[in-house]
């Protein structure tokens, strides 16, 4: 994906458009046009660190240019707590990975914690 994907993808997964990214960004709303209508090639490192830093993405996100999936897009903008879980699960041995993995799938499976579940029970 070029940058344009992934802002659009990004846009669209906040549920911002152009106006709302500049306002809540500090990017002035020329720049981003700017992006669409002239392109993007001569972007400044500053810009691009805001626009890094407001969607909680690295930079690597932003500058590579390949056909990444939205799968691995995730793994570029997970919040704060899903990247503790997942450093944590790093530092366990083989039979900690698998308790950790087994308590997740019980959590789900509960639907208890499902994060949906009180929308669908009203809905039901």
């Amino acid at each position: 994906m070029n940058f344009l994907e992934k802002l659009n993808y990004m846009l669209e997964k906040e549920n911002l458009n152009r106006n709302s990214l500049s306002k809540q960004s500090g990017i002035p709303y020329t720049t981003i046009d700017g992006w669409y209508k002239k392109g993007y090639d001569e972007m400044r490192l500053s810009t691009l660190k805001k626009l890094a830093n407001f969607f909680n993405t690295d930079l690597e996100f932003w500058v590579e240019n390949n056909n990444t999936s939205s799968v691995l897009m995730n793994e570029h903008t997970l919040s704060p707590d899903e990247k503790e879980i997942i450093l944590n699960y790093r530092q366990l041995n083989k039979e900690g990975q698998q308790v950790l993995s087994d308590f997740a799938d019980t959590l789900v499976s509960s639907k208890k914690y499902e994060k949906y579940n009180n929308i669908q029970t009203k809905n039901a």
